[in-house]
C-alpha cells in the first residue's frame, strides 16, 4: 500500500533552544523531536509498526555487537544535524560517541513506515540521514505492505534497491541477511510477486 496523504507530526511547541529541549527530554511523558526550534510529539505507533521494529533490532543485533556496534531501538535520539534530534526506530551505532542521551554517527537506520510517518521518514529526515557522514544504509520498511526500501552508499553515491513481496537484504556490513518473507511472516502472510529494483542516486 502506497500512503496517499500524511498525518503530521503534532507541533506542540515553537522556538525552544536546543539545551532546553534535550532538559526536558529527559523527564518528558512523551517522545518529541526537535527540528530548527519547533518540538514535535512523536505518533502512537501500530502492533504491526512495533512488532517490525522488534523484529529488525533482533536481526542485527548479534552481528552488530560482533564488531562492536550497539543496537538502539526507538529511545535513542539521533542528533541528525546541528538543529535537529529524531529517534529513529532502529538505529545501530558504532565507536564511541561523546553524548550518553544521543548519538551522532550511526552506520544503520531504519525507519518503519505508517500512515503517519511515511511522508517524513521519505523526505525531511531521508535528506537528513543520508547527508550523514557516517552512515551506510537506510531502510525503509513498509508496516501495511511487504516492501523494503533501502539506500546504500557506495563508492559512486547512494544506491537505491527495492524488495517487494519476497527477497533478501544483505547488510554486507555486519553480514546480515535480512529475508522479507521472515520478517514480515505473521504480521504481513500474503505475498504479492516478486520484485526487486535498483536505483543510482
Amino acid at each position: 500500500m502506497r500512503y496517499t496523504s500524511d498525518v503530521s507530526r503534532q507541533r506542540i511547541m515553537t522556538q525552544m533552544s536546543i539545551s532546553d529541549y534535550l532538559e526536558s527530554e529527559r523527564t518528558s511523558e512523551v517522545k518529541r523531536e526537535y527540528v530548527r526550534g519547533q518540538v514535535f510529539a512523536l505518533p502512537v505507533s501500530s502492533d504491526h509498526h512495533n512488532r517490525l521494529i522488534v523484529r529488525l533490532a533482533a536481526t542485527l543485533l548479534m552481528q552488530a555487537e560482533s564488531k562492536g556496534c550497539h543496537v538502539y531501538v526507538a529511545l535513542m535520539k539521533l542528533r541528525a544535524s546541528d538543529d535537529a534530534f529524531y529517534y529513529p526506530d532502529v538505529m545501530v551505532g558504532c565507536g564511541e560517541e561523546a553524548s550518553a542521551y544521543y548519538k551522532e554517527q550511526p552506520s544503520t537506520i531504519v525507519e518503519v513506515l505508517s500512515p503517519t510517518t511515511e511522508t517524513t521518514d521519505r523526505r525531511e529526515k531521508r535528506s537528513a540521514y543520508l547527508a550523514l557522514s557516517s552512515l551506510k544504509t537506510y531502510l525503509l520498511v513498509d508496516s501495511e505492505s511487504r516492501r523494503v526500501e533501502g539506500y546504500f552508499r557506495g563508492a559512486e553515491g547512494w544506491e537505491q534497491r527495492v524488495w517487494e513481496g519476497q527477497g533478501v537484504v544483505e547488510l554486507a556490513e555486519f553480514g546480515v541477511a535480512l529475508d522479507v518473507d521472515t520478517l514480515y511472516k505473521g504480521i504481513l502472510d500474503d505475498p504479492t510477486p516478486p520484485k526487486e529494483h535498483n536505483h543510482l542516486n
